[in-house]
């Protein structure tokens, strides 16, 4: 039998952030910079360009613009002059690295230097021959969005670009840099510290100069405010999730392009009160001047005697770059060179020519215990209330808040539901290509233990795939903030960027999973005359409602499937009569297999195990019911929800007309709603929604479906069409949702959940957030508009509306939505739980930003509503696992094969214990195929020590290493690995980990 070497457990629990006391590396970075040990403060000016993946034109374009050319004039038409595309760009770089050995610059986006390495492989060779000068801050394939990114594509955004970093020898300099993020994850340091990142730069807070206004509750001061506060604040900080990871954390004060117009006569900031009041009052004149305003502005509020200054805005030429050999401007060494001549001795302020990795070497190494620790909640409510500061006083003081808190949004809302097609997209691929790796891994394991045979890796076509994927975590990709050209656009008849691109990652990706699935279905014995297997590609046992499809039955099959129906144990489809329902279990990341026949055996399924559904006799509402739930769909409600019943507590969870549509006027644009902007147009629309026909689409013991259409037109609303479908599945304790329709111009349409008042009051919300959780309350409002001022919240996989009792500390579920990202923004107002549906908001005024456009396009949104007996908090993963399987339906094959080699039943990969850790990920390693990756999760935000079973066998205990998300061993790291035997019966493996983090 063959043994697999596992490097594995890429238990992603990654290292906690080290603070560094090696006082070497502050020298080395002293010499290298040639710092006077004198030196009261030393400015970091830091050159570099923030390339965007598309955003105003196609990638293609944004790396030499010959094709498709320049969209709309946005490069400039003299060379010499920004913007330009990045092959331009880099090309004044490498002239700038070749011709003087001080000159530094910085690169986030990897995949335009990758274009630049292919147009210019010369020139190319510069930048590795001088890694010491040319840094990688970032190290993405693009400059993600991590809000509503999916958590598994931001890990992968960074995994397959070092990758391409360690191929071209570029150290990973573990640093992020995300300037233009509308708004941060509130537990982000969750995903840095997966990956194992040292610090992280961003700029856009709540409260920052473009952000518009905000306003917090309670008074309290916003991020910026915080921040900027000489005494209490500072733009250097400790930022900490709840389960207690940690990265250092730099607030770009003055935006990400604060330094770009180093070089021109422009007004700038003149100290902190200009920035906090964002008015320019330095009208400067010199490159000196401008420093003098950087100190002025910058020096105050930096926590050390550290200054950092981005040199840098979009498609930026670098300063004094020689794109002609005539240019007449001086390059930012001269101005350097010039200061520190001229107003160091008076001034006591040295400037460097430096890398963002260089300033946080500093910073840590002599400057660690000067920052503060800083959370969303503060210091007081770090954590999870109600299981880790049961008796927290959650109304902070304005010093305790000033101290310890950091809110990185809302900043905008608006795009958390702007082009929503690509968001369900987006998500989709994630799944199925983690679907796909672990279908690799389990078919190649299995042949290999089975078969004794070698089968080809899968490894280059999933990598791949990854890699063409991960750009639509781009901000202006996933966000929808793109003009129409680069969303759905064409040229000359080609379909080129976001839309295109996700439609050719869904087909690859989907037929991966279908091969390899198939893979595996061919190796099982069938036991008996009609066999299926109920493939499970998610990292815990499950069990529910799966649908196989048989292309023809024999007669004798046909007999056995009939019966099977007429007990109960099995239903037809509408739909598809060649597909049929079951029950299927299957265990973690596994496989088991049901004979059809061995159904019949256990007697009919009994009523209460069944699902149904009943019209009323005039056929105007249905009443589905299962085990779990009760709810009666209406037409007087437009196909509403007329009442919802938890049938364990017999409440009544809604109000009579919960899930209907709703119409807003607004003119806000693709970044924020219309009431996130003073003076802006968000009011609710003048429309008539009418019932249309309805009637049912499913119907038996399993599976049973509602479809209902209503139209809404108005005086000023053009007529709209849409279709919703309610399905009721036996087991399962959610109705599932399904909305298709539009927007029309200037409109959003939000779908309202209205709780019933006579429970608990509404006052607090938790939900899934990019690779974590977290908790809302208070409930900010947010800006003065009376028609609606909620804030909208980014969630993924789940929101739960709470009813929190602050004498007692309990919180008390109202419901859950269980969703996938196709509606992800979610707010309150008042007793309803609002979600955004659609939008269609081209902008073209009202505060416009950056990009306008349109979306007019028909979506199909889904989403779940669930009663609350039975869920269980965030922290036990409950929530997560049942989004997970509301999200991912088993695969199921039939099984034909008379001798097939495999078990019929197998598990790759199991948690043994604790309950609150799932696997998320099983791959082979990037680098090497003959190595696994597993990722496990703990959502509990303490540690754990988990127990995981693994198939097969391992050649030693040894080979199982802890490693960061990139794959990388960690050195000196926090986890105790413990061998506990190896299994002879079944050949498996069980060992223990200690999991200080939630990855």
């Amino acid at each position: 039998m063959v043994r697999l070497s596992f490097l594995a457990l890429f238990l992603l629990l990654a290292v906690a952030f080290t603070q560094s006391t090696d006082t070497s590396v502050r020298d080395l970075i002293y010499a290298k910079f040639s710092i006077p040990e004198n030196a009261s403060r030393v400015l970091f000016l830091d050159q570099s360009a923030h390339l965007d993946w598309d955003w105003q034109n196609w990638f293609s374009t944004n790396v030499n613009n010959t094709y498709p050319p320049d969209y709309n004039g946005y490069f400039n038409s003299n060379q010499t002059q920004s913007p330009q595309p990045s092959d331009s760009i880099f090309y004044q770089v490498s002239q700038l690295v070749n011709g003087d050995s001080r000159y530094h610059y910085s690169n986030c986006e990897i995949s335009f230097l990758q274009g630049f390495q292919q147009d210019h492989p010369d020139l190319f060779a510069i930048f590795t021959d001088n890694t010491d000068r040319v840094r990688m801050i970032g190290g993405g394939i693009t400059s993600p969005d991590n809000t509503v990114s999916n958590g598994e594509a931001f890990i992968r955004n960074y995994l397959t670009a070092s990758v391409w970093m360690d191929n071209n020898s570029f150290p990973n300099t573990r640093q992020i840099w995300l300037p233009d993020d509308f708004g941060h994850d509130s537990q982000l340091p969750v995903l840095l510290n997966a990956i194992n990142a040292e610090a992280v730069g961003f700029a856009r807070v709540p409260g920052a100069c473009d952000q518009s206004t905000y306003y917090f509750a309670d008074n309290q001061k916003d991020a910026a405010q915080l921040l900027l506060d000489p005494v209490t604040g500072g733009v250097d900080f400790f930022w900490q999730a709840a389960d207690g990871s940690t990265t250092l954390a730099h607030w770009l004060q003055a935006h990400y392009s604060q330094g770009a117009d180093i070089a021109e006569q422009d007004y700038i900031f003149n100290g902190v009160t200009d920035n906090l009041n964002c008015s320019a009052s330095l009208y400067a004149t010199t490159p000196s001047e401008h420093i003098s305003g950087y100190y002025a502005t910058n020096g105050p509020v930096s926590n050390t005697k550290y200054i950092y200054v981005p040199v840098m805005d979009d498609f930026t030429l670098p300063v004094g770059g020689t794109y002609y050999p005539n240019s007449a401007q001086q390059d930012l060494l001269q101005y350097i060179d010039d200061w520190n001549s001229q107003s160091y001795p008076t001034t006591g302020l040295y400037v460097v020519n430096g890398n963002f990795d260089y300033y946080v070497q500093l910073v840590l190494s002599e400057g660690a215990d000067l920052l503060k620790n800083r959370s969303y909640h503060g210091a007081d409510t770090m954590g999870i209330k109600s299981s880790q500061n049961p008796s927290a006083d959650l109304k902070l003081t304005e010093k305790d808040a000033a101290e310890t808190l950091f809110r990185p949004n809302p900043y905008w809302m608006g795009y958390y539901a702007s082009r929503p097609v690509l968001k369900v997209l987006h998500n989709e691929v994630s799944r199925q290509l983690l679907a796909a790796e672990s279908l690799s891994v389990f078919s190649q394991l299995l042949e290999e233990q089975y078969n004794d045979n070698v089968p080809p890796s899968d490894q280059d076509r999933l990598f791949n795939a990854w890699n063409y994927y991960v750009t639509s975590t781009h901000h202006d990709f996933i966000t929808g903030t793109a003009i129409d050209y680069v969303y759905d656009g064409s040229y000359q008849g080609q379909d080129g960027e976001q839309w295109f691109r996700l439609n050719n990652s869904i087909q690859t990706a989907s037929d991966m999973v279908s091969e390899f699935s198939q893979r595996i279905a061919n190796g099982i014995p069938a036991s008996s005359n009609l066999d299926v297997a109920a493939i499970n590609v998610l990292g815990f046992a499950r069990d529910g409602i799966a649908a196989v499809t048989f292309s023809s039955l024999s007669d004798d099959q046909q007999t056995i499937i009939d019966k099977a129906i007429s007990m109960g144990h099995v239903q037809q489809s509408v739909e598809d009569q060649t597909t049929y329902y079951y029950t299927a279990y299957a265990p973690s990341l596994g496989y088991n297999t049901t004979s059809m026949a061995s159904l019949l055996t256990n007697g009919p399924r009994p009523e209460s195990q069944r699902s149904s559904v009943k019209a009323s006799p005039d056929g105007t509402s249905y009443t589905l019911t299962n085990q779990y739930l009760s709810a009666v769909i209406s037409s007087d409600y437009n196909y509403g929800i007329e009442s919802l019943i938890d049938l364990a507590t017999g409440l009544e969870l809604v109000q009579p007309g919960a899930n209907q549509l709703n119409v807003w006027n607004d003119n806000g644009n693709i970044y924020r709603f219309g009431y996130e902007m003073p003076g802006c147009l968000f009011e609710p629309a003048q429309f008539n929604i009418t019932a249309g026909s309805s009637y049912i689409t499913g119907y038996g013991p399993l599976v049973n479906k509602v479809v209902g259409t209503v139209s809404i037109q108005g005086d000023d609303l053009e007529p709209a069409n849409y279709t919703v479908t309610y399905e009721l599945r036996a087991d399962e304790a959610f109705v599932r949702v399904t909305w298709e329709g539009l927007a029309r111009n200037y409109t959003s349409v939000f779908v309202n959940i209205a709780l019933n008042d006579a429970l608990n009051p509404f006052n607090e919300i938790i939900h899934g957030t990019t690779y974590h959780w977290d908790y809302k309350y208070p409930l900010d409002t947010f800006g003065e508009n009376q028609e609606f001022n909620s804030s909208f919240w980014p969630t993924h996989n789940f929101v739960i509306p709470v009813s929190y009792n602050t004498s007692t500390n309990e919180q008390t579920p109202l419901l859950a939505v269980l969703h996938g990202g196709d509606v992800g923004a979610w707010a309150n107002s008042g007793s309803d739980l609002v979600g955004t549906l659609f939008r269609n908001t081209p902008g073209n005024g009202c505060d416009g930003y950056g990009a306008d456009g349109h979306d007019n396009g028909v979506h199909t949104l889904k989403y779940a509503i669930r009663v609350p007996t039975g869920l269980s908090s965030p922290e036990s993963s409950n929530p997560l696992q049942e989004s997970l399987k509301f999200q991912t339906e088993f695969i199921a094959l039939p099984v034909t094969s008379s001798d097939g080699p495999y078990p019929t039943e197998f598990s790759f990969a199991t948690v043994n214990s604790p309950s609150s850790v799932i696997l998320t990920a099983a791959k082979a390693k990037t680098t090497d195929n003959e190595k696994i990756i597993l990722r496990a999760y703990n959502a509990a935000n303490t540690p754990a020590t988990l127990n995981i079973t693994l198939a097969g066998t391992l050649e030693n205990g040894g080979d199982i290493l802890v490693v960061s998300a990139l794959e990388r061993e960690i050195h000196n790291n926090p986890f105790n690995f413990t061998s506990t035997g190896v299994f002879a019966d079944d050949d498996s493996y069980t060992f223990t980990v200690d999991a200080p983090y939630a990855l």
